[in-house]
Parts: structure tokens; C-alpha cells; sequence
């Protein structure tokens, strides 16, 4: 091979996953705090750190596409404890954090796949998972914890840098389709069937993992003998590379994926936008300079940052200055020009996306030719000794870097004198950290490539090259985790939550515009699976609701379990379309006959009787007070005062303006779709 290794910094450059730490002190009756432990991804460190969080099933009672700040912070934790551990006794024992976590939270069968059981591979990932049962609107489920291990994942490493030349990135597509199996193969050993909700967060690598699995099952990937609506998918992503082509990201069905995303941090750059590269779902990105409130929060921010062990020093984001380096100068002290703050670093980024994209990787055919397979190899062979801190090591070269970046540009017309350079500050990274059993060959070769494709960048782009080399200790320093963990526990409640956008029915209906009363309501019901169009192109919102329509749709939202036994109604045949719903609904006594013998299933369903169904399907809880506050409580039947009381006790269904309930009035397709939005999310 003509290129054993390439350098530690476009290592650094293509994907670096370092550390986290926690501790919230928000809480409420309802939560309990739980003790985390995770291993540190930079500094000097051979030992596990500790952190708390805040945990509550509540966090699942509503739809996955509504992001919550509780959960958010709780699936930073589900993310920190997948990581494996240092303290680790073996390979198999490396998720002794993540069944520690589970266990306190309350899971069971805490289990982990291969992955943790045997030395890692190149584009192997390791995955966790944990369940425990949990009743949410009148549905018993399965709830499903699943981490992906996205720091100390050694020989891993090389799967980040495992891009392709076309199509989706190839290492984490591999990572995607590992954490599927592992999923449909957990639900199988532990015999987990019926509803389930998904549980699913990761850091890093393991955020596209967790990403681009989620996009899987919102696309329709089958997990086995079990049911899903993406409303109950709970997926939380930080600091999320991109792994997938554009044209594959758009649709609001992916929305329950929530990408939490420091704009300073170029891991979530890569793979980078110029070669088509997307992610699935919203992006909630953390403030930064320029924002509103950064300077408003910033100061609480630094004082939280600079509480968390092992942080990697000071807060040095905003030490990020422009460089302008002009090359008619060169060899003159005046050659480079500090410009300070004139540009931004999330404005950087796509100067430097540019230059990696045009001028250092020409194409993403010589970045897999030239380049891929020396990344691969360097980024395997470094990370896959357990024993030592490369993190460290990583930490120092950059430094040097960024302490020499004015001679390393002075050496532009002289390549053997810049590999020379970048060797030494090489051998003395690696031999500063510890790390003494290494190729010195494989060294000045990593060296020489580097110096030849910067000198190429530095003649295209001088001022993005010098700006990198000047900051580059700065930039590694947005994708440390406590600078997200500080955000994270100083930001407004509602903050990222403000970012998520509201759902869309626009160009899914042909007669739902999208701006109806009823247009949130039936993107609700109609991404979750839970009512359909009435044709490819129509969902019919003014259509009459009948019997079995109304059952049907409580049918699916509790997973379409078998329904077992025969129907004595004459008019339900053994392959009528809604027969199974109609067998569960009087199974469960939701629903029954008519004296006659019949269910009259199209039979058009009345306010007081759908609103009864539905209290029957919540299992009925008892109730207290009257309808007095309706101008026609008398005409409400006996069989539906409670339910109807229960209903408008939590805003299921309300009024008329005139002050009637209109117990008798036929319920629309339309008014179906507000009604169960607002009882799944009450």
C-alpha cells in the first residue's frame, strides 16, 4: 500500500469523538435521580467518572415528535452509559454502566450485543438494551432502552472515516443496519411482543448510528412480532454527523429524530454538505456567538462548565480568530494578520468545507482513492490500544499545532521542511502522552502525505488553512460533551424546544391544506399510523364516522393484537375488513351488539358514543361532578355521563359556543383526529 497512514490531524479533522460528564438538578415529585457513570473521551484518565441525572416514565407519556428538555438531559444519560467502560474487568463487563443505569431507572434484562462481548472490529458497533412495562393512555407497553456505544470503541474508530464514493456513508450505514438486528434480535430473546415504545440515544458516531436507525423505523423496518408508531420513538442525537443523501432526509415523518447540535462543533459538519450529506430529523442547535441569548446565558454556562471534572481546561470556543494569510508576503513578518472575531466559526465551516472538499480531497472519489483506506488503518491502529490515552495524545498534537502555525506556513514553498516539522511535533505528541510502540516509518509517511495535500489547500485557500492551524486546539474543543452538558443545564426550558417545527399535512391530502382547524390533528394521526386517507390522495376530513372506523382506530393505537373467538353479529362475515378490530373491541368490552343481534358497523358514530369507547379503552376511571356547565345535559344517556365528564375534565372534547354538548351529534373524521391527538397527548 502506497499510504499506510494519514495524519492525526485530518483524523481530527474527519471525525473526533471525545468525553462528557452530568449532573442536573432539576426535579420534580414524579422523577428520580439516578447516578451515572461513563468514561471521560480526552484528557489523562483511567477511570470512570460519575454524574446525575433525572429520570421519570412520565417523560414517554407523548409523542416522540415533541421534544422535551427532561428527556433530552435523561437521554444524555442513556448515551454517557452506553460508552464502555474503563473500569471494566473485561470486554464482556464493558456495559457494567449501562445495566447500572437500567437497573436504577427500573428496567430489566439489561443485555448488550456481541460487540461488547469481543474485541471490536472496524465497522462493528456496540449496542445496548434494557425494557420495562409501561401503561400510557389505557395501552400497556413494552418500553425499549437501547444505547450505542459512542466513545472507547478503539478499533471502531477506522468505521467514521469509512465514507464511500457514493450514496449513504458506508460506516455508518453499517452501524445502522448492527443496531436494527440487535433491536429485532433483543425483541426476540426477551419474547416482547404487542406495542412498544423506543427508548434510543447516542453520542457522536453513535448518534448517526442512532439517526440513521430511527429513519429505518420510520421508514417501516420490521422489528418483528411487535407494534410501533413513530409517535412512540424517543430518539435523541448529539452531536449527529451526517450519514445520508439530502434527497433521503426530507419528510416531516422523521421529525421524532432530535439532533441536539453545537453549530462550533465541526463533527456535526461531516460528512460534509458539498458531497450531498444529510441526517434525518429536527436539528436543536445550542447558541453560540451571535445569538440573542448567548451572552445572556454564557457566564452560567462557563460557571457550570468549569464545575465538571476532566473539561478539558477552560472554555475556549470564543477564543476563535480569523487568519488571514497573504502569500505575495511570504517569509515577511506581516505575511499573517490576526483579524480576530471578523468572521464566525460556524461561519468558518463552510469556507473549510470548501477547501477539504475542492482543494485537499479534490472529489469524493480521491478522498476514498487517495485517502480512505489510510484513514482507516491510522485511525484503527492508534485508537485500538486499550491501555493507552489517545485522546491525549490527540489533545497535545493540536496543541503543538496551534502554538507553531505560523512556521508551518512558512514553509509552504518548502514541503520537506514542513513534513519535517509535522513529524517532530508527531513523535514528541506520542512519546509526551506515553505512547512509545509505534512505526517511526509509518510517521514520516503520515508526515509527508499531509505536508503535500496542505501545501496544495494553503495555495488554493491560504486564509482557511492558517485559521485551522491557528485554532485547531479551540475547534477539537466544541465536540467535548461538557460544553454541551453546561448548555444543556443552564438553557431556558424551552429553548430547543422552540425549534422544533409543527407538524406538516401540506401535499399529503389533496382537501387538507394544511391551514384547518383540524391540519395538526390529522398529521398527527396520519404520521403515527393511526388513521389513513380515504384514498392514496384524499383523507376525507367531513366523512361521517361510523362504528367500525371508530374502532378500527382503537384497534391499531393498541397495537392490533390477535383477536381470537367468533362473532355471533349477522352482520360482521368472517373476512369483513374491520372483523378483528370488532372481536378485540367486545373482548375488552369496549364496544357490544344490539339486541337484535346485529353491530351495525357503518352505522354512524355519535359524539357521546365515541367519547364512551374511548373511556371504556382507558379503562374507565372513576369520575367526580356533573355536565351542568352544558345547556342540554339532559339529553346526555346514562351510559355516557362518565365518560363524557371524564372526557372534558381533560380536554378531550369541549363544547359548543352556544353552550351545548350536543351528545347526538355525528362525529367527522376530521373532529376524529382532534380528539385522539389530544387523548394521547393529555
Amino acid at each position: 500500500m502506497r499510504k499506510r497512514l494519514i495524519s492525526l490531524v485530518l483524523a481530527v479533522l474527519m471525525l473526533v469523538t471525545l468525553l462528557p460528564t452530568a449532573a442536573f438538578a432539576r426535579s420534580s415529585p414524579e422523577e428520580l435521580e439516578v447516578s451515572v457513570r461513563y468514561c471521560s473521551g480526552h484528557g489523562e484518565n483511567d477511570h470512570d467518572y460519575e454524574a446525575s441525572f433525572l429520570y421519570s416514565d412520565g417523560y414517554f407519556n407523548k409523542s416522540g415528535y415533541t421534544f422535551r428538555q427532561d428527556l433530552c438531559n435523561a437521554s444524555f444519560a442513556l448515551a454517557l452509559a452506553a460508552f464502555s467502560s474503563k473500569e471494566a474487568d473485561s470486554l464482556g463487563d464493558e456495559d457494567k454502566n449501562f445495566k447500572s443505569l437500567m437497573q436504577q431507572c427500573g428496567f430489566t434484562d439489561a443485555d448488550s450485543n456481541e460487540w461488547f462481548g469481543k474485541a471490536p472490529v472496524n465497522d462493528s458497533i456496540g449496542v445496548c438494551a434494557a425494557n420495562k412495562p409501561l401503561r400510557d393512555n389505557g395501552v400497556d407497553y413494552t418500553l425499549i432502552a437501547v444505547g450505542v456505544r459512542g466513545n472507547f470503541y478503539r478499533l471502531e474508530w477506522g468505521g467514521n472515516v469509512h465514507i464511500g464514493d457514493s450514496g449513504e456513508h458506508e460506516g455508518f450505514a453499517l452501524c445502522r443496519e448492527q443496531t436494527l438486528t440487535y433491536i429485532k434480535e433483543y425483541i426476540a430473546k426477551y419474547e416482547i411482543t404487542g406495542p412498544i415504545k423506543i427508548w434510543i440515544a447516542g453520542y457522536s458516531r453513535a448518534a448517526a448510528a442512532a439517526n440513521m436507525a430511527v429513519g429505518a423505523l420510520d421508514n417501516g423496518y420490521d422489528l418483528g412480532n411487535v407494534s410501533l408508531s413513530p409517535h412512540d420513538i424517543y430518539c435523541y442525537c448529539f452531536e449527529t454527523p451526517k450519514g445520508i443523501m439530502k434527497e433521503d432526509a426530507v419528510g416531516a415523518v422523521y421529525n421524532n429524530i432530535h439532533n441536539i447540535v453545537n453549530p462550533n462543533d465541526l463533527v456535526t459538519y461531516l460528512a460534509f454538505d458539498c458531497w450531498n450529506f444529510a441526517r434525518y430529523g429536527v436539528d436543536h442547535v445550542l447558541p453560540t456567538r451571535g445569538d440573542y441569548i448567548y451572552d445572556h446565558l454564557k457566564p452560567a454556562m462557563v460557571a457550570e462548565f468549569d464545575k465538571i471534572p476532566n473539561n478539558g481546561g477552560k472554555y475556549s470556543i470564543d477564543d476563535f480568530h480569523y487568519i488571514a494569510f497573504d502569500l505575495s508576503k511570504l517569509g515577511r513578518d506581516d505575511a499573517i494578520k490576526d483579524m480576530g472575531s471578523s468572521v464566525t466559526q460556524k461561519e468558518y465551516y463552510k469556507m473549510l468545507e470548501k477547501a477539504m472538499t475542492h482543494d485537499f480531497a479534490f472529489s469524493r472519489e480521491d478522498y476514498v482513492e487517495s485517502l480512505q483506506s489510510s484513514l482507516v488503518e491510522i485511525l484503527g491502529l492508534i485508537f485500538n490500544r486499550t491501555e493507552l490515552d489517545l485522546g491525549l495524545a490527540l489533545e497535545i498534537f493540536t496543541a503543538k499545532i496551534q502554538g507553531n502555525y505560523r512556521q508551518l506556513l512558512k514553509n509552504i514553498a518548502n514541503p520537506v521542511g514542513m513534513a519535517k516539522l509535522l513529524e517532530t511535533m508527531m513523535f514528541e505528541s506520542l512519546n509526551e502522552a506515553d505512547i512509545t510502540r509505534f512505526s517511526a516509518a509509518d510517521v514520516r509517511q503520515t508526515a509527508r502525505i499531509l505536508a503535500e495535500r496542505l501545501i496544495n489547500m494553503i495555495l488554493k485557500d491560504p486564509d482557511v488553512v492558517a485559521t485551522l492551524l491557528a485554532n485547531i486546539n479551540s475547534i477539537i474543543s466544541a465536540h467535548f460533551t461538557e460544553t454541551e452538558l453546561a448548555w444543556l443545564r443552564v438553557l431556558p426550558d424551552d429553548y430547543l424546544a422552540n425549534q422544533q417545527p409543527a407538524m406538516d399535512i401540506k401535499g399529503v391530502f389533496r382537501d387538507v391544506t394544511g391551514k384547518e382547524w383540524y391540519s395538526d390533528a390529522v398529521a398527527y394521526v396520519w404520521t403515527g399510523g393511526i388513521m389513513n386517507g380515504t384514498s392514496a390522495t384524499e383523507f376525507s376530513p367531513n366523512r361521517k364516522m361510523t362504528r367500525a372506523m371508530f374502532l378500527t382506530v382503537l384497534y391499531r393505537m393498541s397495537g392490533s393484537p390477535e383477536a381470537k373467538g367468533t362473532l355471533a353479529f349477522g352482520d360482521v362475515s368472517a373476512d369483513y375488513w374491520a372483523r378483528d378490530a370488532i372481536a378485540w373491541g367486545v373482548s375488552k368490552g369496549i364496544v357490544c351488539g344490539y339486541n337484535d343481534g346485529t353491530f351495525r358497523p357503518v352505522s354512524q358514530i355519535n359524539r357521546q358514543e365515541m367519547v364512551t369507547m374511548l373511556y371504556r379503552f382507558y379503562g374507565s376511571p372513576a369520575v367526580s361532578g356533573d355536565l351542568k356547565l352544558f345547556s342540554d345535559a339532559a339529553a346526555v344517556s346514562a351510559f355516557a355521563k362518565d365518560a363524557i365528564i371524564w372526557a372534558v375534565d381533560n380536554g378531550i372534547v369541549g363544547g359548543y359556543n352556544d353552550g351545548t354538548f350536543c351528545p347526538r351529534n355525528t362525529a367527522s373524521r376530521s373532529e376524529m383526529a382532534v380528539i385522539i391527538q389530544r387523548f394521547c397527548e393529555m
